[in-house]
Parts: structure tokens; sequence; C-alpha cells
């Protein structure tokens, strides 16, 4: 891919960036609207101080205005809770965001031909600022919904009925067969270290669902009780659920008027049952996939299914994974040592394929998201793996 293509899906995506966080106007803008989450104005300034971070880097001499603004959006330089209240006006947040994204396009053109400083070369730096981009769109994305939710904090009403799992989603699961599966990415230039370095592992047969758990499915889990059984869950997830207090999805909520609802990018919506269930943590997943009689399938079981073209619906919701964050053999961690290693800590589990905000660039088979066990904010769900017979 030339660089002229890739400059313009690098402006593309700026533009998504500022005009989010332009579209939602002043208070919004600064508003932590989840305790995990930064405000909207925050990540468009740390994507610019980031592409500026990287093109000091990659250019040595240029002059750096990256530490003038390091106290503010360097992600380990200030707590997420006093972000909001030290952004500058949104008028002149967009004013600066945009005529420093501008900059740094003129500057990528200079120096897209130069091949002599290693994140240079195959268009690397370029590559990453557009999925560094594309990941804090989707990220804005998450907190306009979380923006949307509903401040009446409700929840079902009267007795669950106890029914038994559909097993639609089992008689309609696809058998892998057990052999040796390539994993991670192929592509040299691929920007983050941990999709490498690509291995071969050898895989036992399993039976995994063609499609994520729907909305109805899940709601077979709610109605079961399984949220006030504690022989479903794993202990640290019982312990979360009684502390969290949670007995459903964290972007619905329940009335007895409108009954059960969403809360979407697009506003609250009633709930779509075929649609895959999204806003799950990974406890929550585990449970429902106990309460099954499945399990969640490792990464590499869900990568291997990928490309062997078994799954259907990739893209709809993340889809939480059994294991956690590591090192693939071979790894070297890249373009600095701190890039992934940090989440090598038994503690982020890994969820594959992306949600429908997640840009094209991250949909790839190899790519690697992770979050702690008690995200919920996450478009994410699970799918299936059947025991095979």
């Amino acid at each position: 891919m030339n660089a002229g293509h890739l400059i313009r899906r690098l402006q593309h995506l700026q533009v998504q960036v500022l005009q989010t966080v332009a579209d939602l106007g002043e208070p919004a803008c600064r508003k932590q609207a989840h305790p995990q989450l930064s405000p909207a104005g925050w990540h468009l300034g740390h994507c610019v101080y980031t592409e500026a971070r990287g093109l000091y880097v990659a250019v040595p001499g240029r002059p750096a205005p990256v530490r003038k603004i390091h106290e503010l959006y360097d992600s380990n330089a200030s707590s997420q809770e006093e972000r909001g209240h030290r952004l500058p006006p949104l008028n002149q947040l967009i004013e600066w965001a945009g005529g420093m994204q501008q900059e740094h396009r003129r500057l990528i053109e200079l120096i897209s031909g130069d091949k002599q400083h290693r994140l240079l070369r195959r268009h690397y730096l370029l590559q990453l600022l557009i999925q560094h981009n594309a990941q804090h769109y989707e990220t804005l994305c998450i907190i306009r919904a979380q923006l949307n939710k509903p401040l009446a904090d409700t929840r079902p009403c009267g007795k669950p009925e106890r029914h038994h799992y559909s097993p639609s989603a089992e008689r309609s699961a696809a058998l892998l067969p057990a052999g040796d599966y390539q994993i991670g990415a192929t592509a040299e230039h691929a920007p983050y270290d941990n999709e490498h370095a690509a291995h071969r592992v050898n895989l036992e047969a399993i039976r995994i669902a063609r499609r994520p758990v729907s909305n109805a499915e899940y709601l077979d889990f709610i109605g079961a009780g399984a949220y006030r059984e504690a022989d479903y869950w794993s202990s640290d997830g019982w312990e979360w659920r009684q502390r969290q207090r949670v007995d459903m999805p964290g972007y619905w909520s329940f009335s007895a008027t409108a009954g059960w609802q969403q809360y979407t990018v697009e506003g609250v919506r009633s709930l779509n049952l075929r649609d895959a269930v999204s806003g799950l943590s990974h406890h929550e997943a585990v449970a429902c996939a106990n309460w099954a009689g499945a399990r969640l399938p490792h990464e590499y079981e869900w990568e291997a299914a990928r490309r062997s073209r078994l799954l259907e619906q990739c893209g709809r919701v993340w889809e939480w994974c059994s294991n956690t964050l590591h090192p693939y053999p071979g790894f070297a961690p890249y373009p600095y040592r701190g890039y992934s290693m940090p989440y090598f800590d038994a503690r982020h589990y890994v969820l594959r394929g992306g949600s429908r905000y997640t840009c094209r660039e991250l949909r790839r088979a190899s790519f690697r998201n992770y979050c702690t066990p008690d995200t919920r904010h996450m478009f994410a769900g699970l799918r299936l793996v059947f025991p095979l017979h």
C-alpha cells in the first residue's frame, strides 16, 4: 500500500476523532462517562500527542511540541479523574488539534520516502498512527454509548422463569479438526508487537459456535436465575458479581413500561433479540458459558477457526477468550520495551474479532485486544465452544 493512500486514510480517521469530540460539545466532551474511561476531549488530545511523539522520535532534530502537552495527554502523566477539568475550552481544543493533525500529515508526506529510520520502513509509523486513531475512535463510540445510559437504575421485575438453554447454537456449531494451525501476524510491518512472532500450534478438535451468543439467548441465562447461582461463576467472578450487584449486561436496562432496552451510540433502543449480546465482563462470559454446558475458546482456537472460515458474524462484538495476554514464542518488544509487556501480567484477558465500531485495520485475524476481567464497558460478548460428544 502506497504512502498517499495511507495518509488519506489517516486524515479520514483524524477527522472522525476530531468531529466526534466536536459533536459532543461542552460539557459532554470533558465528562468522565465511565470510571475506566477518560473524557472524550482527552482522547482527541492524546491522539495528537501520540502523533507528535512518534514523529519526533522518527525525525531527530525536529522541534518537539510534546513537552508542552505531555503532562495532560500522556496516559501515564495524569489520572483519568482529573483530565476533564484540565482540558482547554472545546473551541480551543478543536482548533489546536485540527492544526496539529494537518501539520503531522504534511510532515509525514515529507518523510514518507525515507527508509533509514526503522519506524519509517514499510510505513510502520504511518500504519501505527492509523490504527491508534482507529482504536480511540472506537473508544469515543463507547463514550457516546455510556453518555446515553439512562439515569434511573432499573432492574428486572418479578420472579425469573426457569428453563433450559436453547440448543440452537450448539446444533449449528462447526467442527474445527485437530491439527497444526498458524497463529499470529504474517506481515512483518503489522504495528503491534504482541501479534509477533507468527508460529504454529497443535490444537485438539473442538466444536465452536458459528455465531456469538445473542440477546435472546442471554435472556435465557438471566431468566434461569443464573446471576444468583454461584455454581456457574468462578470464585473471583462470584465475588465481583456480589460486590457490583450486576444482574444484566452493561448496556441493558429494564422498566415495567418499556421492557428490555439497550443504550447504544445512537441512543436508547428496544432490545434487538437477534443481535449479539454486548456489554459483558469476562466474569459474565464465563458464567454464561458454564450455564450453557460450554466454555470460552482459547484465542488460538478462535484464530484457527476464523482463518478456517468457520465463524459467522465476526465483528459484531468483541469476543472474550479463556486465556490472558501472553508473549508469543520469539516475542520482541517494539517500538519500545513497555509497549505490550506491562499487560503480560496474567490479569488481562484476550478479546478477538472486533465490534461494529472497530475500523477495518483492526479486524485482522491476528489482532489481540485485552482487558481486565471486570471490564464491561467494551462492546464485548462471547462465542461458545461445546463438548465434542
